[in-house]
């Protein structure tokens, strides 16, 4: 009896060892190709927008290059023009004063610049030599008041002119000296050369320069500020 139990407790020859299941035979699970599709779809779309990127930028680049070859076009036009130089001083002045742009730059001149070379004129040829006889005859303060005040007016209208004339004329001839001498002969021809017709000369251009002078000041000053 002991023979036997030993004799069954013995294995078969034929008894085969139990094997390991191969994993690479396993299918993959549903939520593993549904992942994956999503996957290879973002792939997609993010090929058809790089492709859709590359074809904008190729699309600016092809307006950047027709740009800049109208741009080297319109340089080489600009180039090619002759522009002249721009005039300036006295006679671009008075240019700019005589236009219907400037009318009432022009006619506010007129009043403020033309009124005070005539009123010095007769100030000093009419005004002071009746006052200085009155006063003298007279011999009372009141007179030599009177006389000593028309004198203050007439230094004011002289003051007014002389800045002026010179500004205009050292703008025509680019001299300090030559601007300066302008004035002195001017104004003082108007003042004291007792020649008739010195004076009237001496009175239209002194009327003229304060005219031009003051309706420039007046455009320049009138531009709007940026």
């Amino acid at each position: 009896m002991e023979q036997k139990a030993t004799a069954k407790k013995k294995p078969t020859a034929s008894a085969k060892p139990v094997e390991a299941p191969n994993l690479h035979l396993v299918k993959p699970s549903d939520e593993r190709r549904t992942v994956r599709r999503a996957r290879l779809a973002d792939l997609d779309a993010l090929k058809a927008q790089l492709a859709v990127q590359q074809l904008e930028s190729q699309r600016l680049q092809k307006a950047l290059d027709t740009t800049g070859t109208r741009a080297a076009a319109l340089g080489a036009e600009l180039a090619s023009l002759k522009v002249p130089p721009a005039v300036t001083g006295f006679v671009a002045d008075v240019r700019a004063a005589f236009t219907w742009e400037r009318g009432l730059e022009l006619f506010i001149g007129l009043l403020w610049g033309g009124f005070v070379p005539v009123a010095s004129f007769f100030a000093i040829h009419e005004a002071l030599p009746q006052l200085y006889q009155a006063a003298s005859s007279s011999a009372g303060w009141l007179a030599w008041a009177h006389f000593l005040g028309v004198v203050a007016v007439t230094l004011g209208g002289l003051l007014k002119s002389s800045p002026v004339v010179y500004g205009a004329a050292k703008e025509a001839f680019g001299n300090w000296a030559e601007a300066l001498g302008f004035v002195l002969i001017f104004e003082g021809v108007m003042a004291l050369v007792p020649i008739p017709w010195l004076q009237a000369a001496a009175l239209v251009g002194l009327v003229g320069v304060n005219v031009i002078g003051t309706a420039t000041r007046l455009a320049q000053r009138s531009r709007p500020r940026r």
